[in-house]
């Protein structure tokens, strides 16, 4: 975010330390400057107006053939994966949507992270539990579950869904990883919930 954007949040925020007052001043300097950034925010090609969509059609491109950025996510992964073996923990991997996959028209390729990743993960025979559907199945707008202006970071709601779905395929994964405690699963199995769209 951009301090354009951010000094618009500001503008619309009331400040809870002064009733009836904003983050931003309502002066008419920031009332010229509010202006000016709505004008251009109008003017702007959609993909701009969309900050959550911008942002994520950038990253959306991070994931690319021989992407540098890809290949240092999954060596990390890897190395996580060992670390845990060597110390006889299991890992399970819990892939998150963001907000522009959930729309009811999500962009182009949107799922791209998840099957990637999680192909890397099966491919390895790691466990992880994919998400998107369970965020889908929800049946709120998309954007009442991540933080506002954020495409990302979950909201109270996202939490909650987050925090039901891990909690209803715990079970099954203690099953799996059998009775000694931080015992590593004898044939690991990636999971899904549903299949990205």
């Amino acid at each position: 975010m951009g301090n354009h954007e951010y000094n618009a949040i500001g503008w619309v925020t009331p400040d809870p330390t002064r009733p009836g007052q904003f983050r931003r001043a309502h002066d008419d300097h920031n009332l010229r400057q509010h202006a000016a950034f709505l004008q251009q925010a109008e003017t702007a090609p959609l993909r701009y107006r969309d900050i959550s969509l911008a942002y994520f059609s950038y990253d959306l491109g991070q994931y690319g053939p021989g992407s540098p950025r890809l290949r240092k996510t999954l060596s990390l992964l890897e190395e996580v994966r060992v670390l845990a073996g060597e110390r006889g923990l299991a890992l399970h991997v819990v892939l998150l949507p963001c907000e522009p996959q959930l729309r009811e028209a999500p962009p182009a390729d949107a799922s791209k992270p998840q099957r990637l990743v999680g192909s890397f993960l099966a491919g390895k025979q790691m466990e992880y539990l994919d998400l998107a559907e369970a965020f889908r199945r929800a049946g709120r707008p998309s954007r009442e579950l991540f933080l506002y202006a954020d495409y990302m970071h979950l909201s109270p709601a996202g939490h909650a869904i987050v925090f039901q779905a891990v909690l209803e395929d715990l079970p099954g994964r203690v099953d799996r990883a059998g009775a000694g405690a931080g015992q590593l699963p004898g044939a690991p199995v990636a999971v899904r919930r549903g299949s990205p769209k």
